[in-house]
């Protein structure tokens, strides 16, 4: 499929909320990037990283039906990003949530020393994250952000830490269930800071695919160095008589 066809699926096509079984029933944002990729009906494409499956899930169908063509201009570039390093996708991801979404949602909402605590976080390492949104669930933090607590938010972001920091200790990733609880979290979180077009949902969405390229780049500038450290066997000369 060339940018006009894909351009001319993307105008034509209205995002809907969840799965469905056949395309002529409609079509989610990730069972529209299998068709733009060419692959059978799934609304979890082969060619799709499985983070970026399970956070533009959640993110679609927490959109209104007027607010998915939001998505649009992102699905083209979700194909092929099967092939990046999940673990760091999702520290991307995680770390822009915090700065962007939740430390601005708590500060707006009058909880200033919970959103100071979350700035410094927003650099410490995940595992520290995690265990400050584990002893969180412990104490009265109450805090009503909007029409949802902030517990709500806290508790589906920890869950998608926690299953990041299993699959950095050698456990085994679910990484579609981690991008969906992500996904939940960034969700609840967009409402509360008013961010109407989810402009900051998407730019996280945004910097998961970036994320893919940069990999890539990682990967082939490593290969490069290996190359060039490794010159190859080494000649075996004759020995003089």
């Amino acid at each position: 499929m060339d940018d006009v066809e894909i351009s001319r699926l993307l105008d034509g096509t209205a995002l809907q909320y969840g799965a469905h079984s056949r395309r002529e029933d409609g079509m989610c944002a990730m069972e529209l990037v299998a068709y733009i990729a060419g692959e059978p009906h799934s609304y979890e494409p082969a060619c799709a990283s499985e983070l970026l499956t399970g956070y533009t899930i959640r993110i679609n169908d927490h959109m209104r039906t007027s607010e998915r063509r939001n998505l649009k201009p992102f699905l083209p570039r979700i194909v092929g990003t099967r092939v990046g390093d999940e673990q760091h996708r999702f520290e991307i991801m995680a770390r822009l949530a915090v700065t962007s979404l939740f430390a601005p949602a708590l500060e707006r909402r009058g909880a200033a020393a919970l959103a100071s605590q979350l700035w410094r976080l927003s650099r410490a390492p995940l595992g520290e994250l995690a265990q400050w949104l584990r002893d969180l669930g412990k104490i009265d933090a109450d805090v009503r952000l909007g029409t949802t607590k902030f517990q709500d938010v806290r508790r589906a972001f920890w869950h998608a830490v926690e299953a990041s920091e299993r699959a950095r200790a050698g456990g085994k990733p679910n990484w579609n269930w981690c991008g969906g609880e992500l996904g939940l979290a960034v969700s609840d979180a967009s409402r509360l800071v008013n961010d109407a077009d989810w402009a900051l949902a998407l730019k996280i969405l945004e910097a998961g695919v970036d994320a893919t390229a940069e990999s890539q780049s990682a990967a082939s500038a490593n290969a490069r160095s290996r190359r060039f450290r490794d010159p190859g066997p080494k000649l075996k000369l004759p020995m003089p008589i």
